[in-house]
């Protein structure tokens, strides 16, 4: 069905209307080689995006031609903290519209658990509990499913420590436990687990242990060579396809924003610095889901690219994606206003914050230059701001789109050399939780040592 429905919708694309005349041109499809799972996962820290959201997602994927929606929020206290407490029936009913809405879009519905951080992994009335929490979810209709022990502290203690004696041992039982009890209760499932060393550029002991130990069919979860992977390479996925020995899925945290004071920032770049070659089948990549940021309509501008690279990695153009990208978020006409704000609010994992001539130019002690340059930055962001009515995205953008003028005052007092008014506007901005990625007054006063 997935199929049938990406064919008519690409015949639609191909047919032509003009005048009287309605043309259908006789063409074949080459070259397309879509990767097999290919969506998000809602994994990231912080607020959890909402329900509207969530049923915002499921329609996005099912346009762009992707096929999964794996829920995962950290901040959920029934996924993560409290995992051992079932759902209450408001949020049983929101799961069951969610996964309604994904059978109508041709999603898959994973749902994820994290019980590491408190689980007893020696004691089987807390297998128990698990399965019956995940029963709930099988109830609901529920058929994929991820167990996972990402940052958590793995250091075995007590009975499970004599009784497994290594971490890998422990996480490879219980999900054998839990891939059995899927396989009892249903005719037809996933599951993929999340090890506590996922972002290796290497193997380990424990990673080898545990992929030993697995039962086969079990996927299992890689963030790349490091946690924020910068890239993606055809050798590290040689690396890891004989450490793993099974599918894996590539969560890539792009274009999350939960690291360190990331959150105060918007990453609007293109989905970047992944290998062409990814769904070679001696790679054993099963597939790819992107960890996004809590501003959903933001992350379109990653999430949207994505969807063109999952498609036929080979013939991915990061540019030419983004701009095709744009015609569903933002009016035609704010295009190029939003092309140069977005240069200053790029993902800082995939791209330098700042330009060579922009470093140039703070080196220089180029006044006048840094001035034009943030004049226009801020005539740019009012611009878009007159979009915000009719663009979701640029509403979710205003507290940012707001920034640059205040970036600019405080660029002119500086400019002056009023240091009252420096020292009270740095104090003003400091509190402001919306900043530039590209932010050329911190870099120059962070230069110039100005107090």
């Amino acid at each position: 069905m997935r199929g049938l429905r990406y064919a008519n919708e690409l015949l639609e694309k191909l047919i032509i209307s003009k005048s009287e005349d309605i043309i259908c041109p006789v063409a074949t499809v080459i070259q397309d080689s879509p990767i097999q799972i290919r969506g998000v996962i809602e994994g990231f820290y912080g607020q959890p995006w909402s329900h509207k959201n969530r049923l915002n997602v499921i329609d996005y994927l099912g346009c762009h031609r992707m096929n999964t929606y794996m829920y995962a929020p950290k901040d959920d206290v029934y996924q993560r903290k409290e995992w051992r407490k079932l759902y209450p029936v408001n949020l049983q009913d929101e799961f069951s519209e969610l996964q309604e809405r994904c059978l109508q879009e041709q999603i898959d519905f994973y749902y994820m658990i994290s019980p590491g951080n408190d689980i007893c992994l020696s004691d089987d009335d807390d297998v128990s509990i698990l399965c019956e929490k995940l029963q709930q979810m099988i109830d609901l209709g529920f058929t994929h499913f991820g167990l996972l022990f990402d940052d958590i502290d793995y250091h075995l203690k007590g009975r499970a420590l004599v009784k497994f004696s290594t971490a890998a041992n422990a996480h490879a039982n219980l999900a054998n436990q839990v891939n059995s009890y899927l396989k009892e209760k249903l005719s037809s499932y996933k599951l993929v687990i999340c090890p506590t060393e996922y972002d290796n550029a290497e193997g380990t002991v424990y990673l080898s242990e545990l992929t030993e130990k697995l039962a086969p069919e079990v996927m299992m979860f890689w963030t790349g060579p490091s946690t924020l992977a910068s890239q993606i390479s055809t050798y590290d996925l040689r690396v890891m396809a004989q450490v793993y020995q099974r599918k894996m899925i590539i969560w890539d945290n792009v274009p999350v924003n939960d690291f360190q004071n990331d959150a105060e920032r918007l990453f609007l770049s293109p989905y970047r610095n992944r290998t062409p070659h990814i769904n070679n089948d001696l790679y054993n990549v099963a597939g790819i889901v992107s960890n996004p940021m809590p501003e959903w309509e933001s992350s379109k501008i990653t999430i949207g690219t994505m969807s063109d690279y999952l498609w036929n990695p080979s013939r991915y153009r990061p540019q030419e994606s983004f701009l095709s990208n744009l015609e569903d978020l933002i009016p035609k006409p704010l295009y190029s206003s939003f092309l140069l704000f977005a240069s200053f609010n790029k993902n800082r994992f995939m791209q330098n914050d700042y330009q060579y001539d922009q470093i140039n130019m703070i080196n220089r002690n180029s006044v006048d230059e840094i001035t034009n340059v943030l004049k226009n930055l801020m005539e740019v962001s009012i611009k878009l701001q007159t979009g915000v009515e009719s663009s979701p995205l640029l509403k979710e953008m205003l507290p940012w789109l707001m920034r640059p003028a205040k970036d600019l005052e405080l660029w002119n007092a500086i400019v002056v050399g009023n240091k009252n008014q420096v020292t009270y506007l740095k104090n003003r901005l400091a509190s402001d939780h919306h900043r530039m990625g590209t932010d050329l007054v911190a870099k120059y006063i962070q230069k110039y040592s100005i107090q």
